[in-house]
């Protein structure tokens, strides 16, 4: 348990969540809307939400 929470740290987590917002709520939404790539802006949705579930896993890991 000690190297899981080694490797998160509050820098990295906040990035994580910083990157994955920007992936979720703004290129995905450009993707879709401007420039009419539907795939990709699935696909920058997913991988966001995902960056986003990682780096509250990560809170949770560094909190314990």
């Amino acid at each position: 348990m000690e190297m899981l929470r080694d490797m998160f740290s509050i820098y990295i987590v906040v990035v994580m969540m910083g990157i994955g917002a920007y992936m979720v709520f703004i290129q995905s939404r450009d993707l879709i809307h401007v420039v009419k790539l539907k795939r990709e802006g699935s696909f920058a949705k997913i991988v966001g939400w995902f960056y986003i579930a990682v780096s509250i896993i990560g809170v949770v890991i560094i909190t314990l």
